[in-house]
């Protein structure tokens, strides 16, 4: 498989999540960050694959707070 095949496949992320009522806002919010931190790799890997950078660049770290 060439890089040019490599990058039209899709990347899939399943995430399952039971909680109470009152968590769910929480457990958007996670999920959210999760699927961003998805995408973040999945582009890092594709640059790096087709060499386009030889150094990935550094992903954006989000700080997350628990009331």
């Amino acid at each position: 498989m060439t890089a040019q095949e490599d990058d039209s496949r899709d990347f899939v992320l399943e995430i399952r999540v039971k909680v109470p009522k009152g968590l769910m806002e929480l457990a958007q919010r996670t999920l959210k960050d999760a699927m961003d931190v998805a995408g973040d790799v999945a582009k890092i890997g594709r640059q790096v694959v087709s060499g386009k950078s030889s150094e990935p660049e550094k992903p954006k770290v989000k700080k997350m707070e628990i009331k």
